[in-house]
């Protein structure tokens, strides 16, 4: 279960300059992604895709999670590399990103790993270890009252798959389905 910020909102991969002109700084973009709550993480994260940590391949990723921090690391390969860098500071073992991403996205389609992580973020929901994004706040929002995280690193990490099935809990406990087998359905 991964908790929301306070007053978070879902955005895509545009921005605006201060002016107000909309650009696209990361192309292509596939995913929708907002800001969860630092303190608010809780279960077990197993991550489908290899991730290039400090130059490393770690595959087979498993995180548990308590009050929002990363307790328990397992990796098939590279375990130590993903446990240093994810006790780099106080809050890369939690969490400043979650994202969502169809399976039918041309990049997930593609079967490639690029080793690159602005490809390879476009083709499975994933999850960011470290540093969240003010712009996954409602204007004016305080960051940390909100619950934003703040570390040194933001590492993504593919969860994504044709297995994936996302439910939103609103606040007042009701359930809506947002995505089943990799896709949305809402």
């Amino acid at each position: 279960i991964v908790g929301l910020a306070k007053g978070h909102r879902w955005v895509g991969g545009g921005n605006a300059l201060p002016d107000g002109t909309a650009y696209a700084p990361n192309l292509p973009t596939e995913e929708v992604f907002t800001l969860p709550d630092r303190a608010r993480t809780q279960g077990r994260a197993v991550f489908t895709k290899p991730s290039v940590i400090a130059g490393s391949i770690v595959e087979g990723l498993v995180v548990e999670f308590e009050d929002g921090r990363a307790v328990r690391i397992e990796a098939d390969t590279n375990v130590e590399v993903a446990r240093n860098h994810f006790t780099t500071d106080e809050g890369a073992s939690r969490l400043g990103e979650v994202a969502l991403v169809a399976e039918s996205s041309p990049i997930a389609q593609s079967g490639v790993l690029y080793f690159n992580t602005l490809f390879d973020e476009n083709a499975a929901c994933h999850i960011a270890f470290g540093n969240g994004y003010a712009m996954n706040l409602e204007p004016g929002a305080d960051p940390t009252d909100a619950g934003m995280n703040l570390s040194q690193i933001h590492h993504d990490c593919m969860i994504g798959g044709p297995e994936i099935r996302v439910t939103g809990i609103a606040a007042d406990g009701s359930r809506h389905k947002v995505m089943d087998k990799g896709e949305f359905v809402i």
